[in-house]
Formats: C-alpha cells, structure tokens, sequence
C-alpha cells in the first residue's frame, strides 16, 4: 500500500479540487475579517463608552484580548492564504 506522499503527482481533477477548496477558504478568511471590522466600527462608541472610560483595569484588559484576539489570526490568515491563490490562478 503506498502513502499520499509515493503516489506521485496530484491528477488533474484533484488539483481543481483543492484550488476551489483553497479559493473558497481564502473567500472565507476575507468576509471573516471584513465582518470582525465592520462589527468593531459598528460598536465603537458604544465600547468607548462603556469600557474604555470606565475604572477597571483587569475588565478593559479581559475585553481587549477577547475583542482584538481575532485580528491577530484573521490578518495572518489572509495574507497567508493570498500568495497561495495566486499562484494557483497564474498556474493555468
């Protein structure tokens, strides 16, 4: 029985495949990010407001990681996946 890796190179249709796999995931990652931001403009009068002038270091700390945690794998995300779409739409 071989493994993925001796079977050598990917048939054609299997390459379509996993390019509109890849297409659709780096779809995916951009409404993700776009979403996150157009929720975070949406809101921020509101968490000026409420959290940010307010007393309170350990509440504002909890709320800035978990409000701007997803910046830090949406923005990698998408840069990472953006390289990798182009090259399999320049393959062609």
């Amino acid at each position: 029985m071989s493994t993925p890796a001796q079977s050598g190179p990917l048939s054609p249709e299997l390459q379509a495949s996993v390019a509109s796999s890849l297409d659709a995931t780096f779809y995916i990652a951009i409404a993700s990010l776009v979403i996150w931001f157009w929720d975070l403009l949406l809101n921020l009068n509101v968490e000026i407001s409420v959290i940010w002038l307010r007393k309170g270091a350990i509440a504002k700390t909890l709320y800035g990681v978990i409000r701007y945690i997803p910046a830090l794998v949406l923005i990698p995300n998408v840069w990472c996946l953006s390289p990798v779409l182009e090259a399999i739409n320049t393959r062609d």
